[in-house]
Order: C-alpha cells, then structure tokens, then sequence
C-alpha cells in the first residue's frame, strides 16, 4: 500500500508532496520556483550532511528536466 500527502505552499516552494512505498522508502516532491526557489533547493544540494543530520536519515537526491523545467526529488 502507498501514501501520501500533499500541501500547496506559499512562495518559492510549491507543490510539497510526501510519500511513502513500503517497506521502508519515503521521499518528497518540491516545486522550486523562480530565483528565490532556486537558491534554497541549491542550498539543500550543497549540504546534504546538514539535512541528513537534521532529518535523522540519509537522503538522496534524484533530478532530471521536464520539458523545460528541472526536477529534483528527495529520496
């Protein structure tokens, strides 16, 4: 069984959604709008130590374009 949750957000992060595929993956969908958007998902990039240690997980980060627009995903 999957879940998730997703929650439009205000500014330059849109379109949060969280999931779940069992057993044991959980990952995250975040659109990074314009420059601001694009300075705070470069910021989680560069420290992914930080995020890890404040999540209590190890992440990984999958991207890849659609269309014109670049996709980032946390695993």
């Amino acid at each position: 069984m999957n879940n998730f949750v997703r929650l439009d957000l205000p500014g330059p992060v849109q379109g949060f959604v969280a999931y779940r595929e069992l057993p044991s993956t959980a990952g995250l969908f975040v659109k990074f709008v314009g420059s601001e958007g694009r300075k705070a998902l470069e910021a989680l990039i560069e420290d992914p130590a930080a995020l890890e240690q404040e999540l209590g997980q190890s992440i990984r980060f999958v991207g890849g374009i659609v269309g014109r627009v670049t996709s980032t995903r946390l695993v």
